[in-house]
């Protein structure tokens, strides 16, 4: 009546080479940058706080910064604009060479690179930037936040496009005349 003992080696083997199939069949997702410079409202929390003034952490977020917003589809001109603004608005201003070392040095690297990882506790919390919101807890890079929040915006863009349509009466060719229907 005592059953045959069971190994669990060859089914703890078959659960791993489950697992490793659907690893594999994941499909790797690359970065790609926004085409577009991103506005300051779809900004997490944390970039938001930065740019209100910091008293400690303003080299750290300067590279946090430079890396952020060339992620977000800005250029350097807008960047190093944004940077001077910033700047005026700090304590303790950064000097010309502190304030844009790491543009420099952005630019003189090929590609764009991510800011660091929300977790990352030498950056946001260590200088204490982070400041999380619901969106947030979801994400783990601030770039990711900025796409959620973009993307957003089209669909509402899209959907308030798709309503004025549909209260024209989904003609645009009739010139503002209101189409008659007749009943029968």
């Amino acid at each position: 009546l005592l059953s045959p003992p069971v190994t669990i080696a060859p089914i703890a083997l078959d659960y791993a080479q489950k697992i490793q199939i659907q690893i594999e069949e994941k499909e790797v997702k690359e970065f790609e940058p926004l085409t577009e410079a991103a506005p300051e409202e779809t900004f997490p929390p944390c970039i938001k706080h930065i740019f209100s003034g910091i008293k400690d952490g303003r080299k750290r977020a300067t590279f946090i910064l430079v890396n952020f917003l060339r992620s977000v589809g800005w250029s350097y001109e807008m960047i190093e604009d944004r940077l001077r603004k910033w700047n005026e608005v700090l304590e303790d201003k950064l000097t010309e060479q502190d304030l844009l070392s790491s543009l420099r040095y952005h630019k003189s690297k090929k590609g764009k690179v991510l800011p660091p990882n929300c977790d990352n506790k030498a950056y946001y919390l260590d200088f204490g930037v982070c400041h999380p919101d619901n969106l947030c807890r979801k994400i783990k890079n601030p770039v990711s936040y900025v796409r959620v929040k973009v993307n957003s915006l089209e669909e509402n863009r899209e959907k308030e496009g798709k309503k004025e349509r549909n209260e024209d009466g989904g003609n645009e060719s009739n010139n503002g005349k209101e189409k008659s229907v007749e009943k029968k």
